[in-house]
């Protein structure tokens, strides 16, 4: 986990395992499915998942994909990327990063529902 926080800004999660899903408030996922440190997916106790900001793509639903729903709380432009904060049901603050080609005015406005689907996620032990 220090390497996450170390080396960039990572989203991070607090969860459990129970019954072979790794379960992060509202997010559950098959534990087999889990990459990570520590982790055997047979085993239970408490985990905590990383997913970094461009590792989160933004969209309209689920589409069977892990992720979240969440809403857009601020939108950040400048930069080479559109800085993206979300807030989840559960209060879990997300930072997603969007490259300002794929940024879509559309549907990523202040106050709108998105699904965050996480696309590489990392879990560790405790």
């Amino acid at each position: 986990p220090f390497v996450m926080r170390f080396i960039g800004s990572a989203n991070r999660f607090r969860g459990h395992v129970e019954q072979s899903r790794a379960v992060f408030g509202e997010l559950e996922i098959e534990s087999a499915n889990l990459e990570g440190s520590g982790h055997d997916s047979g085993s239970e106790g408490e985990i905590d998942l990383y997913v970094r900001p461009h590792e989160i793509e933004l969209r309209r639903s689920p589409n069977g994909v892990p992720g979240v729903e969440a809403v857009i709380e601020h939108i950040h432009q400048a930069g080479p990327v559109v800085r993206i904060d979300l807030r989840t049901h559960a209060g879990d603050a997300l930072a997603v990063d969007v490259a300002h080609e794929l940024f879509d005015k559309q549907f990523m406005c202040c106050g709108n529902t998105v699904f965050a689907a996480l696309r590489r996620t990392r879990v560790f032990v405790g």
